[in-house]
């Protein structure tokens, strides 16, 4: 039957972290209370209790950084100005009907989305729609990377 062993060995500075390596002698001693502690030096395959350094702090992983949203120019009652002949179509959508031609270097004001859009301006196929109303009153989208705002 093992002996219960209340020597003691050493001790290590607080916060030191140690390093166990298991082998013959050392088990011996440990799970059988040899007295003389003259049989327990390192040998090939021994246990020891080995000082190292503590390890570096573990850098911790950084939130990333949050979105700046982009402010959209597009805010309802705005002025711009067209930089290219410009269509005006019934909804927001290439395949929608034109409904007229607004001439380069026209104004227009920005209007409220019609329809249940999430965002605006509405982006369908790859163009950012905005609603507008020319100069002679007809209200359609157009695509507002050919607006200039004012």
């Amino acid at each position: 039957m093992a002996k219960k062993n209340s020597g003691f060995i050493g001790g290590l500075a607080i916060g030191a972290v140690a390093t166990i390596l298991v082998g013959s002698a050392f088990t011996e001693y440990w799970l059988y209370g040899k007295e003389n502690t003259a049989d327990l030096q390192p040998e090939a395959g021994g246990m020891q209790l080995v000082e190292t350094p503590a390890p570096a702090a573990v850098a911790q992983p950084q939130p990333p950084a949050e979105a700046t949203a982009t402010p959209n120019p597009f805010n309802t009652g705005s002025m711009a100005t067209t930089t290219d002949a410009l269509r005006l179509y019934a909804d927001a959508a290439r395949s929608s009907l034109v409904l007229n031609v607004i001439a380069q270097g026209e104004g227009v004001t920005i209007t409220e989305a019609s329809g249940n859009y999430a965002t605006y301006p509405v982006e369908v196929d790859g163009i950012a729609w905005v609603r507008v109303r020319a100069g002679d009153g007809l209200a359609g989208w157009v695509d507002s990377t050919k607006l200039e705002i004012r």
